[in-house]
Parts: structure tokens; sequence; C-alpha cells
């Protein structure tokens, strides 16, 4: 079974009355690329897509004539037709920015120009200068000017807010207390399922050089406007999740019925939903892709609900309520080093850590 993950991108058009956001729809539903799309709220003339890839060579979902959804065109194949076929656009996906057409103009020249010695001294100095960006050294738009690490590419936000929140993951109660030490807050954790929940004043992170990084995590903030905002990371890839809703679907994609619930349930709200759920125990799509699209006064609420977590649990990351009235709850402290070498030892020796029960006895 394909493995889809969401990328996001823009199409910039430049010149509105050469390019349409009709024509950009048009130019979808052409070559049944399926995915979400719609002006910027704030720029009209930025077009905001979603689109689904899978594999190394990062192809697009595309609909077939038979109903069925394929890999089709590559990333970087697709940004180079949507930059040729569209008219005064500049296109920008992960790995590659496409800039938009450049008019540098030009000037008559006669034979006393030729004969001039100064006019050739600034020619060839024009010639030997470096070629403007996206322009390669034969005047032809080089067509993949590189936009730092495409490591993150399927990121829509900078990063999480400060505040109180928790932390899913798959970590050992023996790797907690270096975690406290090293964050300087208690952090409180309770079993679920395989997994650990980490509960602190501020967010915990699982992810860093002190200790290997898990290969799935989830983490959730809420701020201290009550907003919530959430970060799935699994296999190496992050996804953010902020509850200002998803972004409509390419409207031709709303008269094929394989489009549209392929769309609804890998991008939006629908492909977050599926890397949360991935490696949680007892936790249905349907439940969590819901939880996201709430509203966002509630949305903490009603994710926490949906990951089977117990309510106090939101009382904790939305008002403050002392973490040690959660039921089963563990708190580790923040230590010295030496201290929480110590405890992880112990925890490591009673078999809660890497080390096999068995071994460890």
């Amino acid at each position: 079974m394909t493995s889809w993950r969401p990328v996001f991108g823009t199409i910039t058009r430049l010149d509105p009355d050469l390019t349409s956001e009709e024509d950009i729809q048009k130019l979808f539903a052409d070559e049944r690329i399926c995915g979400r799309g719609q002006a910027h709220a704030e720029n009209p003339a930025q077009f905001d897509v979603e689109l689904a890839i899978a594999g190394r060579k990062r192809r697009v979902a595309t609909l077939d004539e038979g109903s069925e959804i394929f890999k089709g065109r590559s990333l970087q194949n697709l940004a180079e037709y949507l930059h040729e076929t569209l008219h005064a656009v500049e296109v920008r996906i992960p790995g590659t920015v496409l800039h938009g057409p450049m008019d540098l103009g030009a000037v008559d020249i006669d034979d006393s120009d030729l004969d001039s010695e100064d006019s050739v001294t600034e020619a060839g100095c024009a010639l030997d200068a470096e070629p403007a960006s996206g322009i390669d050294s034969d005047g032809v738009n080089s067509a993949c000017a590189l936009e730092g690490d495409t490591s993150g590419e399927e990121t829509f936000t900078d990063d999480l807010p400060r505040g109180r929140g928790l932390t899913l993951a798959d970590v050992p109660l023996s790797e907690v207390p270096m975690l406290a030490t090293s964050q300087h807050q208690e952090i409180g954790t309770i079993k679920h399922g395989g997994l650990r929940v980490l509960l602190g004043q501020q967010v915990p992170h699982v992810a860093g050089k002190l200790l290997p990084s898990p290969d799935f995590s989830l983490s959730l903030v809420v701020a201290d406007d009550h907003k919530p905002a959430l970060a799935v990371t699994r296999m190496g890839r992050t996804l953010y999740w902020d509850w200002a809703g998803e972004k409509a679907p390419f409207e031709w994609t709303n008269t094929e019925e394989v489009a549209r619930d392929f769309v609804r349930d890998e991008l939006g709200a629908g492909g977050v939903a599926r890397a949360a759920v991935a490696d949680i125990i007892d936790v249905t799509f349907e439940d969590v892709r819901s939880a996201l699209l709430a509203p966002a006064a509630r949305g903490a609420e009603a994710f926490i609900a949906a990951v089977r977590l117990p309510y106090e649990v939101f009382e904790f990351v939305d008002n403050g309520l002392d973490m040690r009235m959660i039921p089963g709850i563990h708190i580790c402290e923040p230590h010295g080093a030496a201290g929480a070498f110590t405890q992880t030892l112990a925890y490591e020796c009673a078999g809660y850590g890497h080390i096999n029960p068995g071994l460890a006895g």
C-alpha cells in the first residue's frame, strides 16, 4: 500500500490579467492531480496548495481514467510544468523555487558602439558577472533554485508556541529523569498503551542531542490564550496543526468520488490524523480527524478525548490543574547530572528502560 505524505507550496500570480485562479484550478483538473488549494487570505494573488506525494522521487497523487490513484509527475516536474504552462507566475514548492519572467529590456546598438573600446570593456564585465537569481549562465531560467533544507518539507508553521503541554511518545520511564533535568522542569508521566505521556509547564521535548529521538512523537501545546497547536513527528517528518481549518479541495475533485475521498483522508486534517493514529492503539482515524476540525476553543479538549487520555490531562494543559491530580501520574523532578543518571540507572535495573527486564534482573 502506498504511503502518502503532504507537501505545501504556493503559486503567485505576478500578473492577474494573464493568469487567474480559475486557470490554476483548470490546470490541476486537466492533470487530474489530487490536492487542496485556495487563495491566501491576506494576499489573493498567492494560491496556496497542498499535495500528496509518495516515494523517494516525490511523485504526486493523480487520478487515472480508471478512477485509481497513482504516483504521477514528480514534484520537480510538476513545478516546472506549472511554471511553463501558466503565465507570469512564481512557483514555490519544497526544494524548488521557479521565479517569474524577467524583462531586462533591450537597447539598439550601431557600428560606433562596436568600435568603442570602452563599450567592449563594459560588455565584457557584464558577461563575466554573476547571473541573476534564477537565471543560468545561458540566460535561461534555471528552474531549480534550492531553498534551504528539504528535510522539513511537510511543515506548514514555524514552530510550536510556548505553553503547557503534553508529549506522547515511545520513550521508556528511564529517560524521563534526564529529560526533566535537561529541560529544568518537573515532568509528569503516565503510561498510555505502548507509549508514554509526558506533561510539563513547557511542553516536554523528546528529540535532541542528549537522547535518541523516537520514531514517533506527538506534542500538544495550549498557549496562554487557550489556543492549541499540535506537532506530529513520524519517521523524521513533522506535521503541524493549529486548528485554523483546512484548505478547500481542488474544485474538480468534488465530482470525482475517489479523488474526493482521497483528499479528505490524506490531506488537511486527514493527513495529520493519519500520522497521529498510526502508532497509537485503540484510537480511530475518524475521531482524531473530527477533533482536528473542532473549533479552536475546544480543540485541545476534543483532541485529548480522541486519543483516550484522562480528562484531567486537559484540565492540566488548558486550565493549569496540578498535575499531581492526574490519575496514575509519576513525577520526575530535575536533578543534577549525577542524580539524573542515578535515577536512570535505577529505572533501567528495575525493568523500566531499554534493557530487557529479565536481563536487568
